[in-house]
């Protein structure tokens, strides 16, 4: 008798255990629905964040943009007053490179679509850096030896 109540104890607590550890399948549904509606309100949040950096980023680096076309503008003053075609053409041929780099980088911030901080950090980083070398590089324009003008 001891046996059979000590089974039966045991079975009845085995039971109830695992019971209570299953939900109902409408508790599931709405947990489910649940963790949806917090992914989609964690990514409406994250997603705002980025427009809100892109945003200040974009006010920022227009101001570079617009310091990096008066340098340009600058340096075709000095290009146009060489007085040696073959010097002329070399810094012509070259500042076409420094412009064509100048209109794809105002192309890709003026074109950004915030798509996740990942890719919203890696786009800031590169752009970043690509405007600095760029505005070293009009900086330094002839500062190199083989942009020397035959006025300096």
């Amino acid at each position: 008798m001891k046996y059979l109540i000590g089974i039966l104890t045991i079975a009845t607590l085995t039971a109830a255990f695992a019971l209570s550890g299953c939900n109902s399948s409408s508790e599931k549904m709405e947990a489910a629905e649940l963790a949806v509606i917090e992914a989609n309100r964690d990514y409406e949040i994250a997603k705002s964040e980025v427009e809100a950096e892109l945003v200040i980023f974009r006010a920022k680096n227009a101001d570079r943009i617009m310091e990096y076309n008066r340098s340009i503008a600058e340096i075709k003053q000095k290009i146009n007053n060489e007085s040696d075609r073959s010097v002329r053409n070399s810094l012509e041929t070259k500042l076409d490179g420094y412009e064509e780099t100048h209109r794809q980088l105002k192309r890709e911030i003026d074109n950004y679509k915030a798509s996740g901080k990942e890719s919203w950090d890696a786009f800031e980083d590169s752009f970043s850096s690509r405007m600095d070398e760029l505005g070293t590089a009009l900086e330094n324009f002839f500062a190199s030896p083989d942009t020397k003008t035959s006025s300096n």
